[in-house]
């Protein structure tokens, strides 16, 4: 004979309760412990949480969020695109569905798209560093120079600089071929962040461009110390 409670059971076994009045436990956390499944077993997860309750917006574009980060960290960049843009239809104000949205794109080589979104980003909320950061990477790439430091100098004007910022910064001036700026943003790079080889073989390069061997010399070798120090770890 058939077990009329094996549906019960099964809902209960996932976690589901049968009541849609009586949340016993938090969508949240649920989410959050359902998406470190492997994805098609997350997917019916999540359509059968839907399924038992009726949430608002706020929570269904909570549980996309969710989604398309767990997709994205799993290398499932054209699933992830679909949930930011579910998210995004109930909650078009969301900078981190935009930032998320932005970082996919960028994934897919989809430059042009990545652009927009982040700038998207910065509509919503016009200091958020990390979509400042992916601006100014993005300029570099396409060779707008000026505009990648426009971006990367507000984020020194909102005094939140890190060591990658400053280098990034001497980059630029170096392929502006700005040699005295990068050689000072590069040094700033090491001030903050002394640990790292490639802020040495820049500053090396750097030196080597402006006819500096001495200097150029110098630097690639503290590169090579780092290095080698790095591998000792």
């Amino acid at each position: 004979m058939k077990d009329i409670n094996a549906g019960k059971q099964s809902a209960a076994g996932l976690g589901l309760e049968s009541k849609k009045d009586d949340h016993l436990l938090d969508f949240r956390v649920y989410i959050k412990l359902s998406v470190l499944m492997m994805g098609k077993v997350t997917d019916k997860v999540i359509s059968s949480y839907l399924n038992l309750f009726q949430l608002g917006g706020d929570e269904t574009a909570e549980i996309s969020l969710y989604m398309a980060r767990s997709c994205l960290e799993k290398g499932k960049t054209e699933k992830a695109i679909g949930h930011f843009n579910k998210a995004l239809k109930i909650d078009p104000g969301s900078s981190k569905a935009w930032f998320g949205l932005g970082k996919a794109y960028f994934e897919e080589g989809r430059i042009d798209d990545a652009l927009k979104s982040y700038n998207k980003t910065l509509d919503v909320e016009p200091d958020n560093l990390a979509a400042l950061k992916e601006l100014g990477k993005i300029h570099i790439i396409r060779n707008e120079y000026d505009k990648s430091l426009d971006y990367y100098m507000k984020i020194v004007k909102l005094g939140k600089v890190n060591s990658e910022v400053y280098y990034r910064i001497g980059v630029v001036y170096d392929y502006k071929k700005k040699y005295e700026e990068a050689v000072e943003y590069f040094k700033k790079a090491i001030d903050k962040d002394p640990r790292v080889a490639r802020y040495y073989h820049s500053l090396g390069f750097t030196y080597e461009s402006m006819g500096n061997r001495e200097q150029a010399v110098y630097y690639f070798k503290k590169a090579l110390e780092y290095e080698d120090r790095k591998k000792a770890v």
